[in-house]
């Protein structure tokens, strides 16, 4: 979907990448980088830099009357980056987080539950699937708890192993058989792979080390040898490798706060649109990524959706319309950036 006097060829619409709503226990998340470092786990953070200094606060929200925190309809922006140039939190764990709460924002829904619906009629589940079994155990230590432990603490170094090697493939899939001796105090002193479906040797190698800094329960006596089977599977939306689209480029300094604010004079319209698709769809929530390009003399020639998919199209058209052929501050050069909105009520849905 798309606004704009020369035609919708540029545009390109692309799902974000996937908060888990899996396992995001306090014992799951104690790592916090699994392992990586912050400049690999952030990738694309260098997007807010090349556009400007973010403002303080980062975003507005506006509420049902025009007025800022009014507790009805909700619109909350952030600031704009260049086309998969999103800036990312620093830390494995909660940028991938981050990533699948604004995955499950970008698919929306209502009242009623998260939209659109999968083939199966099913909730989407954007997330990487991650299932941790147990196939053997050899020596004296408590199955149930070396299960629940392995689930627990290895979820999250697992998927992120996962996760790298879905940026090179989409359909990588597969089991991963990790055999590992439990040492007397719990600590795993050997991992060693056993059998692999996934045809990718990097995210095998990442599972059997991340296997390795597992922390099980210590055994009643001597070292006992656990055989563990790590089941990996793509979510309903891509991971994607924030390494910037072929449009995105450098820009020249562009004053963000002056940008931000002529942005969000629209936003009372925005709430009109939205006010009147939560008529149509009682709790309709969601995110729209406006991708807009704007002429050097500083109008804004052509609005499309990227990244999201909100689930009333009716909404999408009227928020497009709004910003589409407006004026903001001259970049002094043609310039194409996102400018993400959330729409939701509060009390019915509340964001990352």
């Amino acid at each position: 979907m798309c606004l704009t006097a020369a035609g919708c060829a540029a545009a390109s619409v692309a799902p974000a990448a996937s908060l888990s709503g899996t396992d995001t226990s306090e014992s799951a998340l104690e790592d916090g980088t699994g392992g990586r470092t912050d400049a690999q786990a952030t990738g694309g953070d260098a997007g807010i830099a090349m556009v400007s200094e973010a403002i303080d606060g980062g975003s507005a929200s506006i509420g049902s009357q025009g007025a800022p925190g009014a507790s009805a309809a909700q619109i909350t922006d952030e600031t704009p980056y260049p086309p998969g140039l999103r800036t990312r939190i620093s830390g494995a764990v909660a940028a991938s987080a981050d990533d699948e709460a604004i995955a499950k924002w970008n698919r929306g829904g209502t009242i009623a539950g998260e939209a659109p619906p999968t083939a199966s009629g099913k909730v989407p589940h954007p997330a990487p699937r991650i299932k941790v079994d147990v196939l053997k155990i050899s020596g004296h230590i408590s199955e149930a708890e070396v299960l629940r432990q392995a689930r627990s603490k290895g979820y999250w170094p697992f998927r992120l192993c996962y996760e790298e090697g879905l940026r090179r493939s989409q359909k990588l899939h597969g089991t991963v058989h990790v055999r590992v001796t439990v040492g007397s105090s719990g600590t795993v002193r050997s991992a060693q792979k056993v059998a692999a479906e996934v045809d990718d040797p990097t995210v095998v190698g990442c599972v059997v080390k991340a296997a390795k800094g597992l922390s099980l329960p210590a055994p009643e006596r001597g070292t006992p040898t656990v055989t563990f089977e790590v089941s990996l599977w793509p979510g309903d939306d891509a991971v994607h490798s924030f390494a910037g689209s072929p449009e995105a480029k450098k820009p020249h300094a562009v004053d963000t706060t002056a940008l931000l604010t002529a942005l969000r004079d629209h936003l009372p319209e925005v709430r009109s649109c939205f006010a009147e698709g939560q008529k149509r769809q009682p709790g309709l929530w969601g995110r729209i990524g406006l991708r807009l390009r704007i002429r050097a003399a500083g109008e804004i020639v052509d609005v499309s959706e990227i990244e999201s998919r909100f689930p009333d199209p009716a909404v999408t058209f009227c928020v497009m319309k709004t910003f589409a052929h407006t004026d903001v501050p001259a970049p002094h050069e043609e310039l194409i950036l996102v400018y993400p909105l959330r729409l939701a009520q509060p009390e019915l849905r509340e964001g990352p």
